[in-house]
């Protein structure tokens, strides 16, 4: 599902707004409330809840770079492909 949305959505740039429209209300919580985080999986259980946080974060994208933040897509993508498909 992940490996899909991201392969099918631009994310970087894209407006909170629009990945709310696309993804629903977020589900989790990451460092700040302006951090949509997503739990998704289900198999794995944390104190934060159960499954993995999926998280957009406008600050990751913004210091790293763009090229350096496909990457990073491209690692989570290879290392959790089976969850990811």
């Amino acid at each position: 599902m992940v490996y899909s949305f991201l392969k099918e959505h631009s994310v970087i740039g894209m407006k909170s707004e629009t990945l709310i429209d696309l993804l629903g209300e977020p589900t989790g919580y990451h460092e700040y409330d302006h951090d949509l985080a997503y739990f998704i999986g289900g198999n794995v259980q944390s104190q934060y809840g159960e499954g993995y946080l999926l998280v957009f974060s406008s600050k990751m994208a913004s210091s790293m770079g763009i090229e350096l933040f496909r990457r990073l897509i491209s690692l989570l993508t290879s290392a959790f492909g089976f969850l990811l498909k």
